[in-house]
């Protein structure tokens, strides 16, 4: 019976473990709408607290600083229908591991994740034509980065203080 009883601590302890490491889902973060700002198609604001953020379908423009400095997040999925970033969208994000893009993207414009330290590795979808001034600056912890064939222009300073960056 002990066995039995010990057994079972074991795995809830284990089970516990591992719902802990899955992303928040999806139908968490359409909970949580009221946490976006957004005017029209533009994503002006996001002042939610969550740590994976799934950005709305109808979001086409992540707007300047829209996210910047939240230390809270560490996953983010764009849908397909965001088809610009501007400048300091994700400035700052320090817990920022991991963000999915759509494949609407076609530029990744200045400063967009600069600053994003906890940023491992980032895969640019196939319309990606640009990356601009700084876009990925002091991205310390960033080791490697997918560039498709799509890019014909890369700013010299994109990856200035990224030290780990395998391309």
């Amino acid at each position: 019976m002990k066995k039995i009883k010990r057994l079972s601590g074991v795995l809830l302890i284990i089970a516990a473990l591992i719902t802990m490491q899955l992303p928040g889902s999806e139908a968490s973060a359409a909970a949580a709408a009221s946490d976006f700002v957004i005017d029209g198609v533009t994503l002006t604001k996001y002042n939610g607290t969550a740590t994976s953020v799934t950005v709305p379908d109808n979001v086409e423009i992540i707007a300047e600083s829209a996210f910047s400095d939240n230390e809270n997040i560490t996953w983010v999925r764009l849908s397909d229908s965001v088809k610009k970033i501007e400048p300091f969208a994700f400035w700052g994000c320090s817990s920022l591991q991991n963000i999915v893009l759509g494949k609407g993207i076609s530029v990744i414009d200045d400063y967009a994740f600069a600053n994003c330290k906890g940023l491992r590795s980032m895969v640019l979808p196939d319309n990606v034509t640009a990356v601009g001034v700084c876009s990925f600056m002091d991205c310390v912890n960033l080791a490697s980065i997918y560039i498709p064939v799509s890019v014909t222009g890369i700013h010299d300073s994109a990856f200035n203080g990224c030290y780990k960056l395998i391309i």
